[in-house]
């Protein structure tokens, strides 16, 4: 529960959406869309500006191009140029709105943009006589997505997303299925509102689509077969005059005109992708983690990373398999790194577990005779150094291993717990410790007692270790086993010497259970 609240809250914080747009940045590179043939592209390109004379052109040109793409049978155009003030020729307007309405078939752009800085935002719509003349208008607010994930509002306009995307009002006339001319936004804000986001597929890298030179097309050195019954759009290229966007194919950018080419076929073939909106997205990292930290639930540490491996890999199959198969994006990268974390924290917890229980003896709970010693010597060299009072109870056996082979091994081990139990009960100081020393003889380290303390807690040891072991060996007594509990107060003496000492102070004289 608690892994699956906190993919929630990263899923929702939008801390992973570059990862996600990485991954389905890897996905359009690796599932490129078949091209259908049908767009063709005319650039605004650098011989162009050389053979037709500086930018602006006038509209003239313009009038000549639509001219002649109309007589080639071009199926629709789009001619992503804003226009939104008059030509200086005032002859130049006219002329290319009345080439616009022969075709029919043309579409023009529509932006925002201010009329001076720090001026609210308007729309720059083509100018009366071109607007009027167009057949369809369509915004060119791209948005190249984050990580080279790009991605299209299919509505956009000031106070109100009311234009589609020039992509979208291309289709609309081939399809001739265009709404009614939109009505101004009323929204007091002025601000450019968007709306309908999908996510594109790409055809291939830059020059994937056939571009022709504008100057070449007016020239007549292009077949009227390369427009026939075909979608044209013309735009800028030339250094300077035209805009690149990052894309996630191979080479990363490609000029507007080809990436509008991309947006339009991929709305052409319908395979645009809508991503998840927020919440969703981090209600199914929710229950992916969840539920991920539910199937780890396996005792050994093996099965549970292959586990959280396992729903890693199906967390990204998931969601690549939805994209290709249902066209929906959900960014799994939230989930992902709950499961991963979840996962390096349960390896911790187990790493942990094992190096303590490495240094617990397995029968009775107690310290490893190893990490007794190594104790011991620390808190000896301590009191030496500080004159602070340390004392070490023994607690040993005779007749132990009789006991063992007569009752098993079962029993004795239970015996050596139970008296580990009561030993332990009797650390209630900062710093004691007690361990198993030897194969029937445990012992305890207590500090800052005073010999009185240390003698009292000597003689409860003895009365309920003779209770447990007389409990333990029953009426008969056939094992002789006896319990010897013994103490000695540390010097500068190493560790060896002291338990020695202990042991011969329990045997003086020897307690029978």
């Amino acid at each position: 529960m608690v892994a699956g609240l906190c993919a929630m809250m990263l899923s929702a914080s939008g801390a992973m959406a570059p990862v996600d747009d990485a991954l389905y940045a890897a996905y359009v590179r690796n599932a490129p869309l078949a091209r259908d043939g049908e767009t063709v592209l005319i650039a605004i390109d650098d011989r162009s500006l050389q053979a037709l004379g500086q930018w602006p052109w006038p509209r003239r040109t313009h009038a000549r191009l639509v001219n002649l793409l109309d007589a080639a049978g071009a199926r629709s155009v789009a001619l992503d140029l804003l226009m939104p003030e008059r030509d200086r020729d005032p002859g130049s307007d006219d002329a290319l709105a009345q080439a616009m309405r022969t075709s029919g078939r043309v579409v023009l752009p529509v932006n925002a943009g201010t009329a001076a800085a720090g001026a609210p935002a308007e729309e720059l719509v083509p100018v009366a006589p071109l607007g009027d003349a167009a057949r369809a208008l369509g915004h060119t607010d791209l948005e190249s997505g984050r990580d080279s994930a790009s991605a299209l509002y299919l509505k956009a306009g000031i106070g109100a997303p009311r234009w589609p995307a020039l992509p979208l009002a291309l289709l609309g006339v081939e399809r001739n299925d265009l709404a009614a001319p939109p009505k101004p936004g009323r929204n007091a804000s002025r601000a450019w509102e968007r709306t309908d986001r999908v996510l594109l597929r790409f055809s291939g890298p830059a020059g994937t689509y056939p571009q022709y030179s504008y100057a070449d097309v007016l020239d007549g050195r292009v077949p009227d077969d390369a427009f026939r019954g075909r979608r044209i759009i013309v735009g800028a290229t030339a250094a300077g005059l035209g805009h690149v966007i990052a894309t996630p194919m191979p080479g990363g950018r490609m000029s507007t005109l080809e990436y509008l080419a991309n947006a339009t076929e991929t709305l052409a073939q319908r395979a645009q992708v809508h991503a998840l909106d927020p919440a969703t997205c981090a209600l199914l990292a929710f229950l992916a983690t969840t539920l991920a930290a539910g199937l780890a639930l396996q005792p050994a540490l093996r099965a549970r990373l292959l586990v959280n491996a396992v729903v890693v890999m199906g967390l990204v199959a998931v969601s690549l398999l939805a994209v290709s198969a249902a066209q929906t994006w959900w960014g799994p990268s939230a989930a992902v790194v709950a499961v991963v974390v979840l996962g390096a924290v349960s390896l911790v917890v187990d790493l942990r577990r094992s190096t303590d229980r490495a240094h617990l003896d397995g029968v009775t709970g107690l310290l490893s005779r190893r990490r007794f010693l190594h104790r011991l010597r620390g808190a000896i060299a301590h009191a030496a150094d500080t004159s602070e009072p340390l004392a070490v109870i023994s607690l040993e056996f005779s007749g132990f291993e009789r006991y063992r082979a007569r009752a098993g091994e079962l029993e004795a081990a239970v015996l050596l717990a139970r008296l580990a139990k009561l030993m332990h009960a009797e650390l209630d100081g900062a710093g004691d410790f007690a361990g198993r020393t030897s194969d029937a003889g445990l012992a305890s380290v207590v500090l800052h007692r005073s010999d009185a303390a240390v003698d009292a807690m000597v003689d409860r040891l003895r009365t309920q270790a003779a209770a447990v072991v007389r409990n333990a060996e029953g009426d008969d007594g056939a094992t002789a086993l006896q319990v010897h509990v013994g103490r000695a107060r540390a010097t500068s003496d190493a560790w060896l010497p002291l338990l020695r000492r202990a042991a011969a102070d329990g045997r003086r004289p020897a307690v029978r259970a």
